[in-house]
């Protein structure tokens, strides 16, 4: 399964062999980083499942909470694993064999997937719950919700079974120890960097309906709507920013040349995309952020009535 690829290996191992104090400071930052994001989103979860019983926007944003905890632990795996590749034997992997030996390339994909699809549905239950409530009840209720999380699960499963078919179909050729997405299946990655442009562009579209809905609309209908034009505003800009616009370099690097500065802001921009996201719908979310101020407040009304055991 496992054949020597002496050409990259040694470039590969030159490369690490090369790294400065400042790369290896950097990719420690990025650990930490990814680290804190992920101790992040599953706080954001404690609080959401805290609270009963869960209506359909804050069981979305725990669950797309969840998909960032995915995203944040392949990172870690992946920047980890540069490490551990400076110091090993270097093989070149079969494509398929490259996913057994990378598995954060397989829950990357599957977080990132389903993200999309959640951010989707975020903004599609807000638009139905201010101006279709006949369809908001009939689409978002916690069953039909749960049921909409399982059939996002199902697409993200079938889209790894797709990159599993894609690196078998392309069997015959070699990859480097690095194992990227691209060396793996080129078509398979330019499908997707599509379908992650596709799906943050209505995104902010549907988005930007709802802020021109409210716009319109001098007065909120008197449901419990909980979101404001002005979370709405930094949405659109931060899906923009942090999404629209690396999807569009990532879907230009795949069709030509872009400069390596360029690709690595954007990656970066990309990678802190879910988490900015989630903390926005979070703290957009009365119910969540509620809940949240009520965890303080309790936890330090504890401590300052703890009492003083005989003794201290």
């Amino acid at each position: 399964m496992e054949q020597r690829y002496e050409d990259t290996g040694l470039k590969f191992q030159q490369k690490f062999l090369e790294m400065d104090a400042l790369t290896i400071g950097r990719m420690a930052l990025l650990i930490f980083l990814e680290c804190s994001a992920f101790i992040t989103q599953l706080f954001f979860i404690g609080i959401g499942i805290s609270r009963r019983p869960l209506e359909a926007f804050p069981m979305l944003i725990v669950f797309c909470s969840a998909n960032s905890c995915i995203i944040a632990f392949s990172m870690i795996f992946e920047y980890g694993r540069r490490f551990y590749l400076s110091n090993s034997n270097l093989f070149a992997y079969r494509p398929l064999t490259c996913l057994y030996a990378s598995p954060h390339l397989i829950t990357r994909i599957f977080g990132r997937s389903n993200f999309v699809l959640i951010v989707l549905l975020l903004s599609v239950e807000r638009l139905l719950a201010l101006y279709y409530p006949m369809w908001h009840k009939r689409l978002f209720s916690e069953r039909q919700c749960r049921m909409l999380m399982c059939l996002v699960a199902c697409s993200s499963i079938s889209v790894v079974i797709i990159l599993c078919l894609c690196a078998w179909n392309n069997s015959n050729a070699l990859v480097s120890p690095q194992c990227s997405l691209q060396q793996t299946s080129y078509t398979f990655t330019l499908a997707m960097a599509y379908y992650y442009l596709i799906g943050d562009s209505l995104s902010c579209l549907t988005n930007c309906i709802l802020l021109f809905k409210l716009y319109r609309r001098r007065s909120v209908s008197t449901m419990n709507v909980s979101i404001r034009k002005r979370w709405i505003v930094i949405i659109i800009l931060t899906n923009i920013i942090l999404a629209f616009g690396p999807d569009v370099v990532n879907v230009m690097r795949l069709c030509g040349p872009v400069k390596r500065g360029v690709q690595r802001l954007c990656q970066f921009m990309k990678q802190t995309y879910a988490y900015v996201m989630v903390a926005l719908y979070f703290f957009s979310c009365t119910d969540l952020a509620e809940s949240m101020r009520r965890t303080f407040r309790c936890n330090k009304c504890s401590l300052r009535r703890a009492p003083i055991l005989p003794g201290n």
